[in-house]
């Protein structure tokens, strides 16, 4: 029973703070139209207040969503009032903060309510809520007058009532010529009475026409969009085309870089691949040593890394700590992966990105920056331009512009940290370009289109907002000319990666004689490119030495094996540490309708009213 009173308590209270302090005994409204299309319109209200208020507010619907806006004036009330604009309304605040008022009250409303020219091209209409559907009290009895500057037809009178989107109808009473008046009791809370009234064409004449801001919204679009174009291009000229590439096989890999650092320049990126990389490189090195035990790999430390970068040396801790040896299994259950994000990643970053070894000349970078804010300004002008006439669509169609070009840049970036970029990728980045394009111009379009509006200049500004905002993202993207160590540091990168991929075979036998070793001193690198099954393909006719840092019970017959060896490595514990937070890859309208009866809460005017 207890629990029974409190759930009535708690539905009293929510009713108690959900209901205004008032409610409205009778609501008379008189509105004279003009031939100009506008409406002047008297509001006696009889308001009682069931507990003490200062006034109320008389929220008027000024602006909507298909472009409409109309225009309040000559207000007048019978008691103290202000007006404020409160995004879509104007609210006019009746009272006076000094004084409260209860019980029985008697406003007088009045003012103009201008919604300029007509624009369904087949008729003109009267659509307006006599009564607004955003009261939250009761309305216990309603009456109105509508007088018409000239005859109406009774057949295309229609009066609704209900909550919003009713299409309930009540009678009313027509003189036969140009008014229409009514009366309704019992109007509950957020209900609204609606008169739509279809005249010919022609009906209104002399209505303020609204401007169509169009042609300007183009013009600042084509205009901003060529200056933009123009500065883009010149800065890409001037700080983003690289020399050309001169790619001279090599049979060693870059001096002083190790496979984490070459993978990383390969492909921007530090990945599972570069750290399985690294394991090989380190036991190529003598620092460790690799055992099968048939369940899984165990690490065993020979020695600490004696000299080496700071990322490196990081990784080495990382995996070791201070034991000795660790399976594959405990490498997935350790946070190596969020070292590997937190603090390898950003220590590559500060490698190359910095002094003699940065990878991007510093203007270029400084002008790629430059370019990205030059792109954002465009979309912000752009985003307003096409909504001139819309400032709340303005603002939602700029956040979509500059998400829109932050998705281009990373995609483009994406694209474009290899050194070389396939036909096929390239036909996949125009394909999702121009798809991502096609879908924004759409989006863009469908919220700047408004009855106020020449749909083809609009559809035509989208375009070009759509279009260049992809090409200043691929252009600011493209302005990263490599510094002098960069060009050299990739070209023989490049040339290792086409010695490992197209080396012949008398070629390798002379190396192997040379060095019998050769297939481990590479295989490392050959993984952080992705060419370990190429490279151990080069030696699967040659004579076969097992490799003296790993040791297991089972006999070793090919070098393959080393291959199938790195991939039970790397999905022993990749998974894992791609959860843990380290990056891992793969190897490779309208508003009516001439006919319709409209429905309840659907025309212009209305709204509501609120205590305060």
């Amino acid at each position: 029973m207890k629990k029974l009173f409190a759930i009535i308590a708690l539905c009293f209270v929510l009713f108690t703070l959900q209901a205004e302090s008032f409610y409205i005994e009778n609501y008379d409204i008189s509105i004279t139209v003009e031939e100009s299309r506008v409406y002047r319109v008297t509001e006696n209200i009889d308001m009682y207040y069931t507990s003490p208020s200062h006034g109320f507010y008389r929220d008027i619907p000024v602006n909507y969503d298909s472009g409409f806006r109309a225009i309040l004036s000559n207000i007048d009330v019978n008691a103290t009032w202000d007006e404020e604009e409160n995004n879509d309304y104007i609210s006019i605040k009746i009272g006076d903060a000094d004084r409260l008022v209860d019980g029985r009250q008697h406003y007088t409303i009045s003012y103009d309510y201008d919604l300029g020219a007509d624009i369904y091209p087949d008729y003109d209409e009267f659509y307006f809520n006599i009564i607004g559907p955003e009261w939250n009290c009761n309305i216990n009895n309603v009456s109105f007058n509508v007088d018409f500057p000239k005859p109406i037809d009774r057949n295309k009178i229609w009066l609704t009532f209900g909550e919003y989107g009713s299409t309930s109808q009540i009678k009313y009473s027509f003189d036969g010529s140009r008014s229409v008046s009514g009366s309704l009791s019992g109007l509950n809370n957020n209900q609204a009475l609606t008169l739509r009234v279809e005249m010919d064409e022609g009906y209104f004449v002399g209505a303020r026409v609204p401007k169509d801001y169009s042609a300007l919204g183009l013009s600042i679009t084509a205009i901003s969009a060529i200056i933009v174009l123009i500065i883009l291009i010149v800065l890409y000229k001037k700080y983003g085309v690289d020399k050309p590439i001169v790619i001279v096989p090599r049979f060693e890999p870059p001096e002083g870089l190790s496979p984490l650092a070459v993978g990383y320049i390969y492909d921007s990126s530090a990945d599972d691949r570069d750290f399985s990389a690294m394991i090989f490189y380190w036991a190529d090195k003598g620092y460790i040593k690799i055992e099968d035990d048939n369940k899984s790999f165990i690490l065993h430390k020979v020695k600490d890394l004696d000299s080496a970068p700071d990322e490196e040396k990081t990784l080495f801790n990382a995996l070791f700590g201070s034991r000795d040896s660790l399976s594959t299994k405990e490498i997935a259950s350790t946070n190596l992966g969020l070292i590997l994000q937190n603090k390898v990643k950003p220590a590559l970053v500060r490698r190359f990105s910095k002094g003699e070894q940065s990878l991007k000349a510093k203007k270029s970078e400084r002008m790629s920056n430059l370019a990205a804010i030059i792109a954002i300004i465009f979309a912000i002008v752009s985003g307003i331009a096409i909504n001139i006439g819309d400032m709340e669509f303005a603002v939602f169609c700029v956040f979509i512009n500059i998400f829109y070009f932050a998705i281009c840049s990373v995609l483009v970036w994406s694209a474009s940290r290899k050194h070389e970029i396939s036909t096929p990728l390239t036909i996949l980045f125009a394909i999702i370009m121009i798809v991502m394009t096609l879908i924004v111009t759409a989006v863009t379009f469908s919220f700047a289109i408004t009855v106020r509006c020449t749909p083809i200049l609009v559809f035509i500004s989208c375009v070009i907002s759509s279009i260049l905002i992809a090409a200043a993202a691929i252009l600011s993207q493209l302005i990263t000319k490599r510094s002098a160590y960069g060009q050299k540091i990739v070209e023989e990168i490049l040339g290792y990666r086409e010695f490992i991929e197209k080396v012949e075979i008398d070629q390798l036998k002379t190396l192997i004689d040379q060095d019998p070793e050769y297939y481990y001193h590479n295989l490392s690198y050959a993984i952080a490119l992705g060419l370990e099954d190429k490279w151990s393909k080069k030696f699967e006719n040659l004579f076969f030495t097992q490799a003296s840092w790993y040791y297991s019970s089972n006999p070793i017959l090919d070098y393959y094996f080393y291959t199938r060896m790195f991939r039970r490595f790397n999905s022993s514990y990749t998974s894992k540490l791609i959860t843990s937070g380290f990056e891992g890859k793969s190897s490779g309208g309208s508003i009516t309708f001439s006919g319709s009866s409209g429905f309840s809460g659907g025309g212009f005017g209305g709204g509501g009213g609120r205590s305060w």
